[in-house]
């Protein structure tokens, strides 16, 4: 994990003190990774925003490079200070850059961005790895060498992610085929030995399971109602043993978890028939790494509860429109449990989880269960249209934006909003106004937040970046309702956020980026524990940022990350507050991927043969009054031959790739470039030229003021020795053995060595016999603080 750093100069107490009122905090930050970007990339026609961290307030030159060309360039559009990540924040904005590559880099100073691409497909990868996770995290099947990757996925087949089915009752496992109730609770047994392990450990949960699998049966309506291609999750797409069934590879794999839920259904003639255990999982919690057929513990039912019950009824009934047309007999069997599971969730309303069953396995206790009657009531009324189901499908229009597994409306609101049916007409209007409504207030917070995303500083809780993807399913519903593309700008900026345009600069999603989480809490992929067991393939969502840091290891490590949330993360297997995997959590990476490659594939993107703008740039050198220029090079990306015109800031205009000018006074003088291609592309750029005659009127004077052992203070005063006012003054000077300026006041500071600095609006003219002074803190770079030669349009030697 990369975290920015804190620098402080060693100085005495007493100078540290005469500086306070000057000086801000130094942030130093690496030369790797800042600017932060979305290190896998961007689409061609999406909104490109990067984020750079900086204690200097002052707009920033930045440049945009592929493969050593200089693409683009500009200034930075300053943010402010961002209470989430405790940094101050630029913006650098460079959607107008639409070339598909890879190689891109961003640079400001000696300050570097990760490499990125631009490309239609940039997310392809991404969306079929997430959906592959599921397989490599199924129970009671072996996970086969030739199904280990592939498909439409990013990374190849490899034998070391295979394994032996887990949990079928081969010693030393104990299930899942017969498993019985926790001791003292029933008298049967079920064979539950499908579904997906829910996350770093080995059980298995209906409540979390449910929204889990519902998310992915969502996307996949999302898809066929809304989808520009139809066949994003078709037969064959993933490889998996299913594929060539016929039968869209997404079913395929979401059925293996609908097979497990509907398993977990307590039979008839039992009490409590109809309703649904909650989970099961081992008596007691197992250490990593540990394997799933390694597993020797004995396992349990823990005893239905309602809400388990309505996540069931919920996602049988979805399941039955689904499959009505593919497999009618498996969806007749899950309309069969989804109305059963409705009955005894009506007749048993109120039987709550209770926690003495958490040893083992996560509690997932839901002590409101008014959300998943909504829920399951919408999915049952849009799959069968009976009106008594819209009795209890009620919301509030100020609904919350946040939603998970222990909050289910809005899940409620997008199958209605979602789904053509004739008799949820009225409903699907109101669901659909209501989505809009929040996905405006999401927009907004979006905008408001210095790394663009839609959370709070309240909301970096366990598993934000869960909190974060499902909150852009609204925006990216809003898109497809209103065809309003601030909605899909706003989704896809914040989608920047989990590929590493974050404090960290680190990608959330394992395999995807040039600085990703590596480290996933699991018990299989392991390998930094144990070589013998496998690392994370690509496609996995890590939990994200955690101030709660409830495991140890975030606790030792990141103390005192509270104020600024969005740092409390660590890339270490130990972590399992900041950095497990979930079903749930890449289910909600799934349905966010899925819309977005869709954006790509939908045919919306750039002329396939457009034209670019090209890009200016341009050197000057002066002696005396005269000022040579060379453009050489600026550059056309489509090999356009360029016409150059030159504004010399004096009146004067010329042109030609090369120029000389000859200035009547001394003084600073904005030189303008405009480059054009004849096909309607241009560019132009803007730099300062100072014309000296050696006449000039000041002094300028470089003063060591005082200095340490590694630093200095230093003070730059310009003299008016004339008999007129000096209206604006300019200076320049550079270090030759590694000097570098972490603080200033009193004046304009930029570049990096060379450096350059222009007057603030209070201290611009200097009066005859008068002088003004800036200062400025810096890093020696050798063992005596150097004094530079000072230049500049009112200095004279």
């Amino acid at each position: 994990m990369r975290t920015p750093m804190f620098l402080l100069s060693s100085m005495s107490l007493a100078l540290a003190a005469a500086l306070a009122a000057a000086m801000t905090p130094i942030q130093a930050y690496s030369a790797d990774g800042n600017p932060r970007v979305n290190q896998r990339g961007y689409l061609p026609e999406a909104p490109k925003v990067a984020v750079y961290a900086t204690a200097n307030d002052a707009a920033q030159s930045w440049e945009l490079w592929r493969n050593g060309a200089l693409v683009a360039s500009g200034m930075t559009a300053r943010k402010g200070a961002d209470a989430a990540s405790g940094e101050r924040l630029h913006h650098i904005d460079f959607s107008n850059v639409d070339i598909e590559g890879e190689g891109y880099e961003l640079k400001v100073g000696g300050d570097r961005s990760y490499p990125f691409a631009i490309d239609d497909q940039v997310f392809t990868g991404p969306l079929y790895d997430a959906i592959r996770y599921y397989y490599h995290n199924r129970s009671g099947i072996e996970i086969e060498p030739q199904f280990t990757g592939g498909g439409r996925s990013s990374y190849a087949p490899d034998a070391k992610l295979a394994r032996p089915a887990g949990h079928i009752g081969v010693a030393p496992n104990l299930g899942d085929y017969n498993v019985p109730c926790w001791p003292g609770t029933c008298n049967y047994s079920l064979d539950v030995s499908k579904g997906w392990y829910d996350a770093g450990d080995h059980g298995k949960y209906v409540v979390n399971g449910g929204i889990s699998v519902w998310k992915l049966l969502n996307a996949y309506e999302r898809n066929q109602h809304f989808g520009k291609h139809k066949d994003a999750f078709a037969d064959g797409t993933l490889n998996i043993p299913e594929s060539g069934n016929g039968v869209p590879d997404l079913l395929d794999e979401a059925r293996w978890q609908m097979e497990f839920l509907l398993a977990m259904q307590v039979p008839e003639g039992e009490a409590l028939a109809g309703m649904v255990h909650h989970k099961m999982h081992d008596e007691n919690w197992t250490g990593l790494p540990l394997a799933p057929h390694e597993d020797p513990r004995q396992r349990y039912l823990v005893p239905p509860s309602t809400a388990a019950t309505l996540n069931l009824a919920a996602t049988a009934a979805q399941s039955a429109r689904i499959w009505k047309d593919i497999d009618p007999d498996f969806a007749a069997r899950c309309l069969t449990a989804a109305q059963r599971a409705w009955q005894a969730a009506k007749q048993h309303p109120d039987v709550i989880y209770k926690d003495d069953f958490n040893n083992g396995g996560g509690g997932y206790g839901d002590q409101d269960v008014s959300d998943e009657f909504v829920w399951a009531a919408a999915e049952l009324f849009v799959t069968t249209g009976d009106a008594s189901y819209k009795h209890d499908i009620q919301w509030d229009e100020d609904l919350a934006p946040d939603w998970a597994w222990p909050q289910t409306r809005i899940p409620a609101l997008m199958s209605l909003a979602m789904v053509p049916a004739d008799h949820s007409a009225t409903l699907r209007e109101r669901a659909r106004g209501t989505l809009v409504s929040l996905a405006d207030k999401l927009v907004a917070v979006i905008d408001s937040q210095g790394y663009l995303l839609p959370l709070g500083n309240e909301e970096y809780y366990w598993g934000s970046n869960n909190v974060l993807a499902n909150k852009l399913a609204i925006t990216a519903l809003a898109y497809d309702f209103t065809g309003e593309d601030k909605y899909a700008q706003a989704t896809l900026k914040s989608v920047d956020y989990l590929f590493g345009r974050n404090a960290l600069s680190l990608s959330y999603v394992t395999g995807h980026g040039a600085h990703a989480v590596k480290q996933p809490h699991h018990r299989f992929w392991a390998g930094v524990l144990n070589s013998s067991y496998p690392w994370a393939p690509p496609g996995a969502l890590a939990g994200g940022p955690n101030p709660g840091l409830e495991d140890d290891v975030a606790k030792a490590a990141l103390s005192g990350c509270e104020s600024k949330p969005q740092t409390c993360f660590i890339d270490d297997i130990g972590s399992w507050s900041t950095n497990e995997i979930t079903i749930n959590w890449n289910g909600a990476l799934v349905w966010t991927l899925a819309f977005v490659n869709d954006l790509a594939e939908a045919g919306d993107g750039p002329d396939p043969d457009p034209n670019h703008d090209p890009v200016a740039a341009f050197t000057t050198n002066a002696a005396g009054l005269t000022l040579s220029l060379d453009a050489s090079a600026s550059n056309d990306p489509d090999g356009d031959t360029l016409n150059y015109q030159w504004d010399f800031g004096d009146g004067a205009v010329g042109s030609g790739k090369t120029a000389s000018h000859e200035y009547a006074a001394p003084g600073v003088y904005n030189v303008t470039l405009k480059v054009t291609d004849g096909r309607g592309g241009e560019a132009s750029l803007t730099q300062q030229a100072i014309l000296d005659d050696g006449d000039s009127q000041g002094a300028c004077e470089y003063i060591i003021q005082n200095e340490w052992n590694s630093g200095f203070v230093a003070l730059i005063r310009i003299h008016n020795q004339g008999s007129t006012p000096l209206d604006g003054w300019e200076v320049n000077w550079e270090y030759s053995d590694g000097t570098l300026i972490d603080n200033h006041w009193n004046a304009n500071l930029s570049g990096q060595n060379p450096y350059k600095a222009s007057p603030l609006d209070w201290n611009k003219t200097i009066q005859p016999g008068a002088y003004v002074e800036f200062g400025m803190v810096g890093q020696k770079g050798s063992a005596t603080a150097q004094t530079p030669t000072v230049s500049g349009n009112v200095c004279h030697y």
